[in-house]
């Protein structure tokens, strides 16, 4: 197993059957932190020691495997997002988390919800809503802000 934050190569050499065979690892950093194992009987036995050094893995909560509802709209709203829990409640269809999309942002700008369809007073309202349903409310994030010099979270970053 390769464990490696950065970019890394692995060569590989084949000589013939006599001479052996050659790997060669290239870290961008210089670091490179390696685990080798030899032989297992079975993927169970390997999965088993892997998990001892690296952890378990944690069951996912039961909602993460239900169903989700993720619908990419131009307009969206707290009163959209309300319609659509009021609809698969009555139908009895078993919805268990909804998306946001970069609709629900004032002029995408991610971590700024659009005042108008998303007012303080709505958003408190929709959640209440979503949580005693027992649904979740996911709020789409995508790795990337909007370059505006007036949007705070880019100029914090900058300054940053």
């Amino acid at each position: 197993m390769l464990l490696s934050g950065c970019e890394t190569w692995a060569d590989y050499i084949g000589y013939g059957e006599r001479q052996g065979k050659i790997v060669n690892f290239i870290a961008e950093s210089g670091s490179l932190e390696l685990i080798m194992w030899g032989s297992f009987r079975d993927t169970k036995e390997y999965s088993h020691k892997l998990a001892t050094i690296s952890g378990f893995q944690a069951m996912p909560p039961m909602y993460a495997v239900g169903f989700h509802y993720s619908k990419w709209e131009r307009e969206t709203s707290t009163n959209q997002v309300m319609h659509y829990n009021e609809k698969f409640e009555e139908f009895g269809f078993p919805a268990d988390v909804f998306w946001l999309d970069i609709s629900h942002t004032s002029d995408s700008k991610y971590f700024a919800f659009h005042k108008k369809k998303f007012s303080n007073k709505a958003i408190k309202l929709m959640n209440d809503v979503i949580d005693y349903s027992e649904k979740r409310l996911v709020v789409i994030t995508d790795p990337h802000i909007k370059k505006d010099g007036t949007f705070e979270v880019f100029t914090n970053g900058i300054d940053l």
